[in-house]
C-alpha cells in the first residue's frame, strides 16, 4: 500500500465531471496531497466565500495513503552534479560559487555571516543568501557506542550544495578589487572548493568551456569510452560516470 503509485497514475474515471454544472478546479496531473495542501484550499476559499450565495463542496476524500520517510541521511546525491537553477548572480555584480558539491553545515552558514557583517557598510553594500537554511539530517552514534540496533539519531543538520551553486551576493557602490578580498576569505574557510566572481568573470568562464569544446578534435575522450563500452568499461564505472561522464565527482 505504501509503494503503490499505480493509484495516481492514468486518467480519473469517476470524479471526473462537475456535480452541479458550473465551476471547479480539475487537476491535468496525477500526484498526491498532503494534509496541509488541503487545509491551504479550506482556508483560501472560506476567506471569500459568501455563504449567502455561494457554496463549495468537497470533491476529495481525506488523507488515507500511508507515507514512511526512511532513509533521509543516506541520501549521499544530494550534492552531486552541477547547479541547475542558482547558478547565475540575480543582481549581476559579486558572489561566491562553488567547484564542487558538499556539505554546509550550520557553523559554516555562521561563519559566512560573521565574516561578511564584519565589513558590510550597509549604507552603500548589500549581501543577499543563496542557500537554504539546514535541512538534511545527519545521524551519529555516541563514542562507544556498539554498532548495529538500528539508525543512530539526528546529530545535526546539514545544507546540500553543487558544483556551480551560488553560496552568496554582494553588490552595492563598490568595485569587484574592493570586495574580492573579503569573498575571498569567506572561500579559505569553506568546507568546499569555492571562489569568488564576478558577472564578468561567469560569462568568461562560460566561453572559455564552450570554445574548449569547439577547439576539441581528439574524439577518444571519457564519453566516448562510456557510450561505446570500451575496454569494458559497463563493469567498473558507476552511474554517475554514465550520467556526468567524469565531470563531476
Amino acid at each position: 500500500m505504501i509503494k503503490d503509485l499505480a493509484t495516481i497514475r492514468g486518467p480519473e474515471l469517476v470524479h471526473n465531471k462537475l456535480l452541479y454544472k458550473q465551476y471547479g478546479i480539475i487537476t491535468l496531473c496525477g500526484g498526491f496531497l498532503r494534509p496541509g495542501h488541503i487545509n491551504m484550499i479550506r482556508l483560501t476559499i472560506n476567506k471569500k466565500l459568501i455563504t449567502s450565495t455561494m457554496f463549495a463542496v468537497w470533491r476529495i476524500d481525506p488523507p488515507w495513503k500511508p507515507i514512511t520517510k526512511k532513509g533521509q541521511g543516506k541520501r549521499m546525491g544530494k550534492g552531486r552534479g552541477p547547479e541547475l537553477v542558482h547558478n547565475k548572480l540575480l543582481y549581476k555584480q559579486y558572489g561566491i560559487i562553488t567547484l564542487c558539491g558538499g556539505f554546509l553545515r550550520p557553523g559554516h552558514i555562521n561563519m559566512i555571516r560573521l565574516t561578511i557583517n564584519k565589513k558590510l557598510i550597509t549604507s552603500t553594500m548589500f549581501a543577499v543568501w543563496r542557500i537554504d537554511p539546514p535541512w538534511k539530517p545527519i545521524t551519529k552514534k555516541g563514542q562507544g557506542k556498539r554498532m548495529g540496533k538500528g539508525k543512530g539519531p539526528i546529530d545535526h543538520y546539514v545544507t546540500p550544495v553543487k558544483a556551480g551553486r551560488i553560496l552568496i551576493e554582494m553588490g552595492g557602490q563598490i568595485d569587484f578589487e574592493e570586495v574580492r578580498p573579503l569573498l575571498q576569505e569567506v572561500c579559505y574557510k569553506l568546507p568546499v572548493d569555492a571562489i569568488p566572481v564576478s558577472e564578468i568573470i561567469l560569462q568568461g568562464l562560460k566561453e572559455q568551456e564552450d570554445e574548449e569544446a569547439r577547439k576539441n578534435i581528439n574524439p577518444f575522450n571519457l564519453e566516448r569510452v562510456v557510450d561505446y563500452e570500451m575496454q569494458g568499461s559497463s563493469r567498473w564505472i558507476g552511474k554517475y560516470d554514465r550520467k556526468y561522464y567524469g565531470k563531476y565527482i
